[in-house]
């Protein structure tokens, strides 16, 4: 619904945000800020950066649910925990067996008790960002952390110290896959 969206902005900007989303799904761990820059140099200006910003956090916005929701149809068949807001429509474009539980919206305190009582704790993040609190307070209470790979997590954390998967650029609808 998202990238649907997008022709509200008018055909020339729909065309240029599906050219910078294609630059990107071919190199997502390189920054999306040059290929914004790349993309749509005809309308914005490298000497005034804001002129990047409806396009960066349009992106971004897209970027970050498609990673959640790929990620989720993956994890809808095993016995997961999904906590927060939303995940009723990702359970409803689900069309295999479901032995997920939609726990809705909590309060920060009952997350970090789950996270407290959880061997597996998965996380979604766009590979270009550097990475999510989420992911060291499940080491802090002994549980696998299970990310998105990012080019700041690649280069930060010492080899094998995170776990990390790239989604499926497609996910299959009968196969829980991550990579």
């Amino acid at each position: 619904m998202l990238r649907a969206g997008w022709a509200a902005h008018g055909e020339a900007v729909e065309q240029r945000l599906n050219d910078i989303l294609d630059a990107h799904d071919q190199a997502p761990l390189e920054p999306v800020i040059p290929l914004i820059a790349a993309v749509a140099h005809a309308v914005t200006r490298l000497e005034e950066p804001e002129s990047l910003y409806p396009y960066f956090v349009t992106l971004d916005t897209y970027l970050r649910a498609r990673a959640r929701w790929r990620t989720a149809l993956a994890l809808m068949p095993l016995p997961t925990l999904f906590i927060g807001p939303g995940w009723d429509r990702v359970a409803s474009a689900h069309d295999g067996p479901m032995r997920a539980t939609l726990a809705g919206e909590q309060p920060a305190g009952a997350v970090a008790d789950q996270i407290g009582k959880a061997k597996l704790v998965v996380n979604t993040c766009t590979p270009y960002h550097g990475s999510h609190e989420r992911i060291f307070q499940a080491m802090a209470h002994r549980a696998v952390s299970f990310t998105t790979e990012t080019s700041w997590l690649r280069l930060m954390s010492p080899a094998g110290s995170v776990a990390q998967f790239r989604p499926a650029s497609k996910p299959s609808p009968s196969a829980p896959r991550l990579c």
